[in-house]
């Protein structure tokens, strides 16, 4: 399987449509560690495997059955924020990529993949058989390991020795905070939004959790209840600092 990315595409000819892509169809030919070296969206990641273990590098040239979780370069730019060092790590390096590399000879199949969470399948990774998780949510398909959800960028790139998987997080590392995290699921909005109200959502991105921080505090309309308050006589609009937690009763 080969897939390509469109750069550009829908070009109006006078007989119909163009579509310019980067990549030969139907005709393999580079090697995984060539793929990621040689794409500018997973260059970043080729740093951090030339300074791995060199078996864990000797396992990207193996002759087949290699599957890759290829980090783009905007997640590993979001990892130089938690770990500005972590190139001299030689333990999270090795981690990060055992972590991103199946067991040889185990592939999936994510370009078909479209089972819902529940539905999930997993896949054993190189670090101590660490399970990668695989499901679909909404229009994408995403995988977690390490505790670090990540969305498939670009599924099943063929390589003359196994595929290649573009996703948008490093496994092992996470970059998001609670607030964000919480933010990004549709099912959770409504618990995102108490969390503002109770400026719990300044107070979780505090790395050190300080006790009782001071948080701004909003008063807003709820259906069916008002304004949503502890009898302090908040108004709509109107912004108080409390203590993280505390002022304002949740809205039923």
């Amino acid at each position: 399987t080969v897939t390509a990315r469109l750069n550009p595409g829908n070009i109006t000819v006078l007989n119909g449509v163009v579509h310019q892509i980067d990549q030969l169809l139907g005709f393999v030919y580079k090697t995984a560690i060539e793929e990621i070296g040689i794409d500018p969206v997973t260059q970043n990641f080729e740093q951090l495997i030339n300074a791995a273990r060199k078996d864990l590098q000797n396992y990207l040239t193996s002759s087949n059955g290699v599957t890759v979780f290829a980090p783009i370069n905007q997640a590993m730019y979001a990892i130089v924020n938690i770990y500005p060092n972590y190139i001299n790590n030689q333990s999270l390096i090795n981690m990060v990529l055992e972590m991103s590399l199946l067991q040889l000879g185990l592939s999936v199949d994510l370009m078909g993949y479209n089972a819902g969470y529940e539905a999930y399948t997993t896949v054993v990774s190189r670090y101590n058989g660490r399970l990668i998780k695989v499901y679909s949510e909404g229009n994408d398909t995403w995988v977690e390991g390490g505790y670090v959800q990540a969305r498939v960028i670009k599924p099943d790139i063929g390589v003359t020795n196994g595929v290649v998987h573009q996703i948008d997080a490093v496994f092992g590392i996470p970059t998001r905070d609670i607030p964000y995290t919480i933010f990004c699921k549709d099912w959770l909005m409504s618990t995102y939004i108490q969390m503002k109200y109770l400026g719990l959502d300044q107070y979780m991105r505090d790395p050190i959790l300080v006790k009782n921080q001071p948080c701004s505090v909003s008063g807003i309309t709820a259906i069916g209840s008002g304004v949503p308050n502890t009898g302090a006589g908040l108004g709509q609009g109107n912004t108080y600092t409390e203590l993280c937690g505390q002022g304002i009763t949740r809205c039923e």
